[in-house]
């Protein structure tokens, strides 16, 4: 199975959450990541964990981030009729 993680890394984090985030990546290279800081970038995002043929999408991002990538998967077309099973990680932003 490949994991593919979307990471708003700006969504309401304390630099201890950042980066021990980063490590945990650091130790799972088989882990692919792509890290957003706005909106704009995430269709390109998807567009390239869809490139890498990702099995589970994780979101570690804030409601916004979440809204956001939805979005992307339902409207963008990048995984084809092959959207991944999704996971949003414990909630990132300012909730």
């Amino acid at each position: 199975m490949r994991i593919g993680v979307v990471n708003n890394l700006r969504a309401g984090k304390s630099r201890e959450q950042v980066s021990r985030m980063l490590g945990f990546l650091r130790i799972h290279p088989d882990v692919l990541h792509v890290e957003t800081d706005n909106a704009g970038v995430i269709p390109e995002a998807l567009a390239e964990l869809a490139r890498q043929e990702v099995d589970l999408l994780v979101v570690n991002g804030g409601g916004r981030t979440l809204q956001q990538v939805l979005t992307g998967l339902l409207g963008s077309g990048a995984f084809g009729d092959q959207i991944p099973s999704w996971h949003r990680c414990a909630p990132g932003g300012r909730i």
